[in-house]
């Protein structure tokens, strides 16, 4: 509070000492328009009046000490306070155009007074003309720097309004002397020296050359752009060596008066005047240059905007390539699968294993072959394709020219069964390797797919809309709210989020979310508030408000008034203004189905914080519970609700039905889809209602609803409880359905209610 006295103090002191020097400016000794022009342009960006009317009189009179300049000055303030209290009463902006055609009205009594030749009456035209053009570049110039701060830098208008303003302070300092040496030489040394320390070398020629230029229209010479020049130039070659460029100025100063006459008049003062400021310059501490460059320096908005859009770029590629990678290595493991052996490979390989350890040592084996060696082929091939069939083989299931001839028989059926066996254990060992493979190309997958959702949740068509913050900052501005920037963040054409930075005083202020919300014709709130790198200012984030709110109810009770209830349910507020409502109910009951449903709220509460849609979320939850041992499923009944766009989405896994009560009308709300873990891919149809205020709906287990006759019965009792109260009326349909159960529940009980209200 102290530092904001100081502050204000500060500026009405500046205010002051630029009223007078204004009040000294003159054009070729004929024109004086720039007292008038700054004392509008202070009344434009919001200073009192009653600072203002004082600091102008005084100052003109102090330059022009006539009745005839007091009456006119008198004039002149009391148009410029029916202004403001006009303003005031009103309670609107004034134009720029407005304040014009009041300060033409202020000037009638200068017109009046001064004007008894038609000489005179043009060239008070003239100078009424130069006092409303002076007045709309300091109120351009103070406009930008008070809403917007010293730290931002000055659009190209801007910038020309301000070389204006500096143009006539000088032209007024030329009129000001500290023992007989124009003040003008000190000061604008000084402006040089913070120019070069706060915005390089351009800037610094630039400045020169405008006060060059105003000191040229008082001494009618255009030699003084060259002296003020040659200084700024002697600044920039001395550089980071600050003794070296104090050493040049004064050398540069000492040449220019003694041996070229740049000054009508040249002495040992003005050298001590110029080695003064060149002195400090020289020995100030670099840390107070950097703090106070800090303070000052411009920032750079649209640097910082393209460096965050870089960034998003950059994890959106690295999350795109993770995505590609687990793409592949899915397609890699779903190759591995399908390698089997098949019944014909081992029907191969064990009739050729079948030939080589018995018909070849058998005796008989040439008298076999030689005989009849396509029958002997084709009887162990259908031993073989038999034993791998049944899984066994006996002695029985071979053919009797087999049973009759071959020596070896007992032996070849044994292997043969033996290797039918190993062949069927082989085939259930790859079966469950297959299975765990496909699972892992299932989870692979998985992944990949949520990379991708992460990429799509990415704001693709985000940009930063900085054309909206001239508005912003005069719209503020009104209300006495300083901006340093603003912007609005936009995805396609719809509105997303407003930044704006302002004093950390400003961010209670009531004023500012009305003002942007009567500026954007939105009805928005405060959703962050962010510490910006400049101290003593805040970034504030603004949102659109919903349009409606919600309020619950809850009521439950376990399996046989058990103390733990195998259901579960969470009411958790999301981002983007919507509210999740999930009420799982897990097979079994007490504290196993408690915790089970419990994980299961908590994967699905987590995954819609993180901003999955539905489908994504009910695929993942539903692949993990189905492929749980235990066979595991869950009844799950998920409302989620949209506060901006007041839309409310039913999602029934399961779950019983739910009544929508909506202007005097019930309705049951049922699903059709199964409850999730079920089935390896679920279905996700959701029933869609446009929510308004006084809606109320209600959720329940299938513990409550079994208990009434029917679901319609259940409709009508919720139907007819008229209970604003949502706490009562989650109570009051578990009593009934305790009553219907005859206070012994044989199933958990739980009750969710909430109702729609208007978001004031």
């Amino acid at each position: 509070m102290k530092r904001n006295s100081i502050y204000k103090g500060l500026y009405f002191v500046a205010c002051a000492i630029c009223m007078y020097i204004c009040a000294r400016a003159q054009m070729m000794h004929l024109f004086s328009p720039f007292a008038e022009g700054f004392a509008w342009a202070l009344l434009f960006v919001r200073t009192s009046p009653l600072f203002i009317i004082p600091v102008y009189i005084v100052s003109k009179i102090l330059v022009f000490p006539t009745w005839s300049m007091l009456i006119c000055s008198v004039l002149t303030s009391i148009v410029l306070l029916f202004a403001w209290v006009l303003h005031a009463v009103i309670k609107k902006r004034m134009p720029i155009w407005v304040l014009m055609l009041y300060a033409c009205v202020g000037y009638a009594g200068q017109l009046y007074f001064y004007t008894q030749t038609f000489t005179q009456l043009a060239l008070k035209i003239v100078e009424l003309s130069l006092s409303i053009m002076f007045f709309y570049a300091c109120a351009t110039v103070f406009s930008a720097l008070k809403t917007r701060g010293a730290s931002t830098p000055l659009t190209l208008d801007e910038k020309v309004c301000g070389a204006v303003f500096v143009m006539a302070l000088t032209l007024g300092l030329c009129n000001v002397y500290i023992v007989d040496t124009p003040l003008v030489a000190v000061l604008s040394l000084l402006a040089l020296m913070v120019a070069y320390v706060l915005q390089g070398n351009a800037f610094t020629l630039a400045l020169s050359v405008v006060m060059g230029i105003g000191v040229a229209f008082f001494a009618g010479g255009i030699s003084y752009i060259a002296l003020f020049g040659l200084q700024a130039i002697a600044l920039i070659v001395g550089g980071k060596k600050r003794w070296a460029s104090a050493l040049y100025v004064v050398s540069v100063d000492i040449c220019l008066g003694i041996f070229f006459n740049g000054y009508a008049s040249y002495s040992y003062v003005h050298v001590a005047l110029v080695v003064l400021p060149c002195f400090v310059y020289a020995v100030l501490p670099e840390k107070w240059l950097a703090k106070f460059q800090q303070q000052m320096g411009r920032s750079q908005p649209v640097m910082q905007s393209a460096l965050f859009q870089a960034e998003r770029l950059l994890l959106k590629n690295k999350l795109q390539l993770l995505a590609d990678t687990y793409q592949k290595m899915q397609k890699t493991y779903t190759q591995f699968v399908t390698n089997k052996l098949t019944a014909t490979e081992a029907q191969d390989v064990l009739v050729k294993d079948t030939l080589q350890k018995y018909c070849k040592q058998c005796p008989k084996y040439f008298y076999c072959f030689e005989n009849a060696e396509a029958q002997m082929y084709a009887e162990i091939c259908a031993m073989a394709k038999q034993g791998l069939t049944q899984g066994s083989l006996s002695v029985q299931d071979v053919s009797p020219v087999m049973q009759e001839h071959c020596v070896m028989l007992a032996n070849m059926v044994a292997h043969i069964a033996s290797g039918a066996v190993r062949f069927s254990s082989f085939q259930m060992l790859v079966e469950n390797e297959n299975t765990q493979k496909q699972a892992l190309s299932e989870h692979l997958q998985g992944m990949q797919q949520t990379l991708m959702k992460l990429i799509e949740m990415m704001p693709k068509q985000s940009k930063i809309d900085t054309s909206v913050a001239r508005a912003i900052t005069e719209e503020l501005r009104y209300h006495n709210i300083t901006v340093s920037e603003a912007f609005a963040q936009r995805v396609g054409n719809q509105l997303q989020s407003i930044f704006v930075q302002i004093p950390t005083a400003d961010v209670q202020n009531p004023r500012l979310v009305e003002s942007l919300s009567r500026l954007f014709h939105v009805r928005l709130f405060v959703s962050d508030v962010i510490s910006a790198p400049m101290v003593g200012w805040k970034i504030v984030q603004c949102k659109i408000a919903p349009k409606i709110d919600v309020v619950f109810g809850t009521a439950s009770i376990g399996k046989h008034k058990a103390v733990v209830s195998g259901d579960t349910y969470t009411m958790k507020a999301l981002p983007e203004g919507k509210y999740l409502l999930v009420l799982s109910d897990g097979k079994g009951h007490g504290k196993v189905a408690h915790a089970y449903s419990s994980q299961t709220i908590e994967l699905v509460e987590q995954m819609y914080a993180i901003g999955f849609d539905t489908a994504t979320i009910v695929a993942n939850i539903n692949g993990l519970l189905a492929g749980n041992k235990s066979e595991n499923f869950s009844a799950m009944d998920i409302c989620l609700v949209d506060t901006i766009a007041q839309t409310v989405h039913f999602l029934k896994f399961g779950s019983s039905v739910s009544v929508y009560e909506s202007n005097q009308t019930a309705e049951l709300i049922q699903g059709e889809n199964l409850p999730l873990g079920i089935v390896q891919s679920a279905s996700c149809k959701s029933i869609d209602r446009y929510a308004k205020a006084g809606d109320v709906i209600v959720l329940a287990s299938d513990g409550v609803t079994d208990t009434f006759e029917n679901p319609r019965a259940f409709l009508e009792f919720v139907a007819g409880e008229r209970l604003r109260n949502m706490q009562m009326l989650a109570e009051s349909v578990l009593e009934e359905s305790l009553a219907r159960a005859k206070q012994a529940p044989e199933d958990d009980m739980t009750v969710i209610a909430f109702r729609v209200i208007p978001n004031s």
